[in-house]
């Protein structure tokens, strides 16, 4: 799976969801997830090794045009990483 910061799933979201950054713009992705500790999130399935995430959501819609002000790539941890 995937380790994200716990801050970057989407608040009220009705499943856990993340923003994925693709072709400049904040695209909603529905997230399966596992372990939730220390600020972080596993995530099983939805986003992929390389994925650049947003981190803080909060007043973000999908489709809207982000502009990253520092890229967090998220890394492979698990079996074979």
């Amino acid at each position: 799976g995937l380790v994200i910061p716990s801050s970057a799933l989407v608040a009220g979201a009705t499943t856990p969801s993340v923003f994925i950054v693709r072709n400049g713009r904040a695209t909603l992705a529905t997230v399966q997830t596992g372990l939730s500790g220390g600020g972080q999130t596993l995530v099983l399935a939805g986003a992929a090794a390389g994925d650049m995430i947003v981190t803080h959501p909060q007043g973000i819609k999908s489709g809207e045009r982000v502009h990253p002000i520092a890229a967090t790539t998220l890394e492979h941890h698990g079996p074979g990483a």
